[in-house]
């Protein structure tokens, strides 16, 4: 019996090694994209898209949800403290001001019988913080870039067997942006903008037995057209005049 299991273990390790030998081998920055969802995804390194077994898989996987009881629910915070030293051409390197961004997170499941759960997650899946002393090398073209974006994700979770879970949903998402940079050594221009878009998410997950896993998600790109004014801190005529302004941004899918 002993050798009978010690054989299926070992042939199931032996097809997981070879299905990630097949697998691509790029890999991609993932730039201003957020996956802090969690305290202990954050420490898993993320590797929770397959162990969907609380209530942040809202966020990682909603299709995992379908292996939680009853109504569970999850909040929290990440905080994020970026840090970076530039050199522009031949100004002294410059270190970027100290700034403490806390992208918040809440997550609620719901079970409503043996097959469809309700899931509904706060999260921020973008996000991205510089600030620069206004004085340094690069002020003309920018000294403090904010990018923050916070989504309210409801899906709807389906067990379609044993084994095999799937869910879909929608995607509210806030974005804001604060863009500053210096004119002249007194004219700052400060570009704030908000909006929301909308996007959706499918996602799957499959048990092949208590000790293996697998799961998918995708989330679509969001084209957000935000609104909101362009100012300045020393108007001067036509050429530096506080004015309405929109910006297009595309935010990436991803899987």
């Amino acid at each position: 019996m002993k050798r009978t299991r010690l054989k299926h273990r070992l042939s199931a390790c032996a097809r997981a090694i070879a299905l990630l030998l097949v697998l691509p081998t790029a890999s991609h920055a993932g730039g201003f994209a957020l996956n802090e969802y969690a305290a202990r995804a954050n420490a898993m390194g993320g590797a929770v898209i397959a162990l969907a077994d609380d209530a942040s898989a809202v966020a990682y996987n909603p299709a995992g949800i379908t292996q939680l009881k009853g109504t569970q629910t999850m909040v929290g915070f990440t905080m994020i403290v970026p840090k970076a030293e530039v050199t522009a051409g031949n100004q002294a390197t410059t270190t970027t001001r100290t700034n403490y961004y806390v992208p918040p997170h809440a997550f609620l499941t719901h079970q409503f019988n043996d097959k469809v759960w309700l899931g509904v997650g706060m999260f921020s899946r973008f996000g991205v913080g510089t600030e620069y002393v206004q004085d340094w090398g690069g002020r003309g073209k920018i000294y403090k870039a904010d990018l923050a974006t916070y989504s309210m994700a409801p899906n709807l979770a389906v067990k379609l067997t044993d084994n095999l879970s799937f869910a879909f949903g929608v995607e509210l998402m806030y974005s804001s942006a604060d863009l500053r940079r210096m004119i002249t050594n007194t004219n700052e221009m400060r570009m704030g903008v908000d909006g929301v878009g909308i996007g959706g998410q499918l996602a799957m997950h499959y048990k092949f037995n208590d000790q293996w896993s697998a799961g998918l998600t995708y989330h679509t790109s969001q084209q957000h057209t935000d609104s909101g004014k362009v100012r300045y801190s020393a108007e001067n005529g036509a050429n530096f005049r506080d004015s309405a302004m929109n910006i297009s941004l595309t935010l990436p899918a991803s899987y």
